[in-house]
């Protein structure tokens, strides 16, 4: 089995599939999209443009006073979005078609999108302000078995030159390239979180090897996109509607909420960075035992990563966890994102029409943004960004200390049948006859046993 390949031979590797996608791009422009070719979804209107299973769609508003509005519905960023290809292709024939047509203001919708992938949200960003440079901090803690994952030529290994065990994908907090895993690692002490933690990481946009580790995406701007260079819309012409749902000097309108006036945030999700699956976490931890590129198998064994079993991976449903935290540019309390209350400018309630007609949320938000029309509850579209990072405060949140989680422990491993000790085969081998077992674990029976 092969393991390693040279840097200079990926990179080469890279280089020639670039060209070739960016002759491809300049050559063979895609024909005109058909905007029938998927009919509207139900209570959207007539689309511009529409993608596969409404990931992402563009219209245009009609009627009196809506004459200058384009609208650009991101319904999903999840990681079973079409290509990036199409999905980016998309959003920019509409925001080409809308500037075509004069169009000056542009609604961003949105409603129900959970976040995910964050290569989206870049792209969009560049697409719309190609002149600025996204911050995108990011830390994460530092502990032992991160010690076991990587090491100097971490790079020369195919499994770890596509993620973040490799300091060549990222930049420093002033846009530089790391020279070496221990300058991007540390780890640095971080007094407002108490613990230990690697420096500031910022996605690095124009690395040649993104294709490779972002699932084939070449950013707004970037690589074989470097053509976009005109900002389409005026900062102050962008408003984003959003129920709040989503995870990540544009205006935020907030729809719906509970039965009050109190002002809500934009994003209503945990604003980490990027999370990760139990099984992208169990993946990582076997890479060392599997390849032995540093040490043997019988030594990992001895180590902190022999520790970690794939109980907790069968007994959850949606099994992920946020593994770094998101930074504000310029916060000098090193406060993540998840953290700080970030008020939207304008809530709205929702109408009965709204239900049944998408066009009349985007209406609302553009009669309250440019219109003049009085519908926020509370805030208001004429808040000063001043005004706005004055509502912002740090919030600590209270953590449970009521319960023994070594007995929380226990009590899951006997229900689930694991309580007899596991041989370090079976904890490497996620394929043995365990699985099955553990595939019968039942929380809420977990939870019965320990709160009753």
């Amino acid at each position: 089995m092969v393991w390693y390949l040279t840097y200079g031979q990926l990179v080469n590797q890279a280089h020639i599939q670039a060209s070739t996608r960016l002759s491809h791009v300049l050559q063979v422009p895609d024909p005109a999209p058909d905007p029938f070719a998927n009919p509207p979804a139900p209570g959207y209107p007539d689309p511009v443009i529409r993608g596969p299973n409404n990931y992402n769609s563009g219209y245009i508003l009609d009627g009196d006073g809506f004459e200058d509005v384009a609208v650009l519905s991101l319904a999903s960023f999840a990681s079973s979005s079409p290509d990036p290809v199409n999905w980016q292709a998309l959003n920019t024939y509409l925001v080409d078609r809308a500037v075509a047509a004069n169009k000056t203001k542009l609604i961003i919708d949105l409603s129900a999108n959970s976040g995910s992938l964050v290569l989206p949200v870049y792209d969009t960003f560049k697409l719309l302000f190609p002149s600025m440079l996204p911050y995108g901090a990011s830390r994460f803690r530092a502990h032992e078995g991160f010690d076991f994952l990587m090491f100097p030529d971490c790079h020369k290994v195919v499994l770890l030159l596509v993620n973040e065990f490799d300091y060549h994908t990222d930049s420093d907090v002033n846009y530089e390239p790391f020279t070496s895993w221990a300058e991007k690692y540390g780890p640095h002490p971080l007094e407002s979180a108490g613990d230990f933690y690697n420096d500031i990481v910022r996605w690095n946009l124009s690395d040649v090897l993104n294709p490779y580790h972002t699932g084939s995406w070449d950013i707004s701007g970037y690589r074989s996109r470097t053509n976009m260079t005109t900002q389409p819309f005026a900062a102050e012409n962008i408003v984003v509607v959003t129920d709040g749902y989503c995870s990540t000097g544009v205006k935020y309108v907030v729809l719906g909420g509970r039965p009050n006036t109190d002002i809500t945030q934009a994003v209503g999700g945990t604003k980490g960075y990027q999370y990760l699956t139990y099984a992208t976490i169990l993946n990582d931890v076997l890479y060392p035992f599997q390849a032995e590129f540093v040490h043997s198998r019988k030594y990992y064994e001895k180590t902190v990563l022999a520790n970690y079993d794939n109980w907790a991976y069968h007994r959850t449903g949606l099994n992920s966890i946020n593994y770094r935290n998101a930074y504000r540019q310029g916060d000098e309390t090193n406060t993540t994102l998840q953290f700080m209350y970030e008020p939207a400018d304008c809530r709205i309630f929702y109408t009965p029409e709204m239900v049944v007609d998408q066009a009349a949320v985007w209406k609302t938000g553009e009669n309250a943004a440019w219109n003049g029309v009085k519908r926020c509850v509370a805030g208001s579209l004429g808040t000063s960004a001043q005004h706005k990072r004055s509502l912002r405060e740090s919030k600590k949140h209270g953590v449970r200390n009521d319960v023994n989680l070594a007995e929380h422990t226990a009590a899951v491993r006997d229900l689930c049948g694991l309580g007899r000790e596991v041989s370090k085969s079976k904890v490497i081998d996620s394929s043995s006859g365990e699985r099955s077992c553990r595939l019968t674990c039942d929380l809420a029976a977990s939870m019965r046993i320990l709160y009753r």
